[in-house]
């Protein structure tokens, strides 16, 4: 769910960054009109800038389509109404905050993954069953006893004339001892024999959970270098690429107003502009996957530690 919540974060950042590069667009494009009007630049120009311009609402229309269809995936996710519209995302996100320690991730794992924890009781149950069955190797021991009382001299049956009973009555008892041996010769082996069956049972299904966890932690550190380096990209963009590329496009722009460039240049400022700020998200959206990339591997929530 996390996962398909920051693909559609990440849609919506793209399609709000669209929206502010066409409305720059046509801020210049409205600005230079009167260049054009005094014959200072050619239609072409205008035609070039118009073009961008379409070019940027086809990838927003694209992007409006695949918003729609993760909408689609998360309602169907959250067991909502499919055809449900309301569903909003917050702009900014943040994690810097967030520190992942990938042996303490690697402890957490190994104790709350769901099918570590399943293979861990599939242990017990065989190490249960092994006890069980050397249990069967102890004898079974019976003691039975009997206590009747009877009228003297007269066996009673269904029959007997109750009238006819003596007053005086008789206690009879019986004690009754049985011992069952299992360990009889030819019976030692099928005892022996189950014992080595649950005991490789054990060993198979403890590599099986030892490779696992190892795939695991495999992930998991490369979740938290994932998560690290989107960080430190995030930061990158935010502080130095973002604001210097955003100086270049309007240095070009001005230029480009003052006949000193052409707009190719600018449109291709516009473009790396649009890269970055795209790049900066993507950092971002990273981030959020990484997180919900280990709490799907350690099958718990990262604010629970």
């Amino acid at each position: 769910v996390k996962m398909s919540y920051y693909n559609l974060w990440l849609i919506d950042r793209k399609i709000d960054v669209q929206k502010k590069n066409i409305l720059l667009i046509q801020q210049l494009i409205e600005s230079v009109e009167t260049s054009y009007y005094t014959n200072k630049i050619s239609q072409a120009d205008i035609l070039s800038l118009q073009s961008e311009i379409a070019l940027n609402e086809t990838q927003l229309l694209i992007l409006q389509n695949q918003r729609e269809a993760e909408i689609y995936k998360l309602n169907s996710l959250l067991g909502r109404q499919l055809d449900s519209k309301n569903i909003y995302t917050v702009e900014n996100i943040d994690s810097d905050s967030l520190a992942l320690h990938e042996q303490k991730l690697e402890e957490i794992l190994a104790e709350t993954n769901p099918s570590l924890k399943k293979m861990n009781s599939m242990i017990d149950v065989e190490k249960a069953m092994i006890d069980a069955n050397d249990r069967e190797l102890i004898p079974d021991l019976m003691v039975q006893g009997m206590l009747m009382r009877m009228p003297r001299g007269m066996i009673l049956t269904s029959k007997s004339n109750t009238h006819l009973l003596e007053a005086k009555t008789e206690i009879m008892y019986s004690l009754m001892f049985s011992i069952n041996l299992p360990f009889a010769p030819w019976a030692i082996n099928k005892f022996k024999a189950k014992e080595e069956e649950l005991a490789a049972g054990i060993k198979s299904i403890e590599y099986e959970k030892n490779d696992m966890l190892r795939e695991m932690s495999a992930k998991i550190n490369e979740a938290v270098i994932k998560f690290e380096t989107a960080i430190e990209l995030t930061k990158l963009y935010k502080d130095k690429v973002i604001p210097i590329y955003n100086k270049a496009a309007e240095s070009q722009v001005s230029e480009y107003q003052n006949n000193k460039t052409n707009v190719t240049v600018v449109i291709d400022s516009y473009r790396m502009l649009l890269m970055q700020q795209m790049n900066y998200y993507m950092a971002q959206a990273d981030t959020q996957m990484s997180i919900a990339e280990i709490e799907l591997m350690i099958g718990c929530e990262m604010d629970e530690f």
